[in-house]
Parts: structure tokens; C-alpha cells; sequence
């Protein structure tokens, strides 16, 4: 009787532990949102689109590399507003992604959310925004390399 709830101790915990991250809705307020919950925490939020192929390559990657990090936070945030929370689900989960936080796009008017990001952005992709423990804040614009990417990580984890 011990082993069998035993047992089902562990079933129940791989499955809360497996559980999907919901999606969450990014609206104006959402980034300054994000920067607020994970202030003083190393964390790397990106931006993508599931028709640019720089984002899928970035992601093919992402996760190995974050495999290493430790302590830094992952946050993605679909551009597409059209994406069903279950396609950004299988995504992450197709590039070992399913501790990220994710966030998709809730305004069909794309530009005011740029605009409520970074006032310079046109929405051109990918964008990661990489803040350290102080809140110092590196954007990069375009496909990071992987060698980039890696030696951000090991400064900040």
C-alpha cells in the first residue's frame, strides 16, 4: 500500500511538472509588465514571427543554449496575433522550449505594440532584448549567433 501511493506520488509530479506554461496575452503595458516581474533577474525576452525564418533558426538553438544558463529567464513573444495558444505550444515543445514564458500578440494593430516595446521598432524581426542582473539592457536586432549568444549566457548566469 506504501509503494502504490508512493507511486502515485511520482505519476502526479511528472505530470504537474510536465504541465504546459499557458500563452499570455500581449497587450500595451505587457513588456514594461515583464520587465517589472523579472527586475534584478538575468532574463532574455524574444520576439518572433512563426513565418520568419530567422526566429525558427534562433529557436533551434535556444533552448541548448538556455539548457546551460541556470538562472536566466526566458520570455517569448509572438508577433502574430492570429496564433492559437496550442500552435505556440507545440512550437516550444518542437524546439525544447516548454519552460519559456510565452506571450502572443492580443492587438491586430501590431504597430502600437512596437511602438509600446521600443519607439524606434517597425516590427522587423528577430528582436531579443538580453538584461542582466542590474537591469542593463542589450537589444539585438537580427539573428544572434549561437557563439554570441553562448558568451552573453556565460557572463549573466
Amino acid at each position: 500500500m506504501k509503494r502504490l501511493s508512493i507511486l502515485i506520488l511520482v505519476v502526479f509530479s511528472l505530470i504537474s511538472c510536465s504541465e504546459p506554461q499557458p500563452t499570455n496575452a500581449f497587450v500595451k503595458g505587457s513588456f514594461g509588465q515583464i520587465q517589472q516581474t523579472y527586475q534584478d533577474k538575468p532574463h532574455l525576452i524574444v520576439f518572433w514571427s512563426q513565418d520568419c525564418a530567422y526566429c525558427m533558426k534562433e529557436f533551434t538553438f535556444l533552448a541548448e543554449v538556455m539548457a546551460q544558463s541556470g538562472n536566466i529567464k526566458l520570455i517569448t513573444v509572438a508577433t502574430d496575433p492570429f496564433l492559437s495558444s496550442d500552435s505556440i505550444q507545440m512550437l516550444h515543445q518542437t524546439n525544447n522550449l516548454m519552460d519559456a514564458e510565452r506571450w502572443v500578440f492580443s492587438d491586430p494593430i501590431s504597430e502600437k505594440l512596437y511602438f509600446d516595446v521600443d519607439k524606434s521598432w517597425r516590427g522587423e524581426l528577430p528582436l531579443m532584448f538580453l538584461v542582466n542582473d542590474k537591469n542593463e539592457v542589450t537589444k539585438h536586432m537580427g539573428i544572434m549567433t549561437q557563439a554570441k549568444f553562448v558568451t552573453w549566457i556565460k557572463q549573466h548566469s
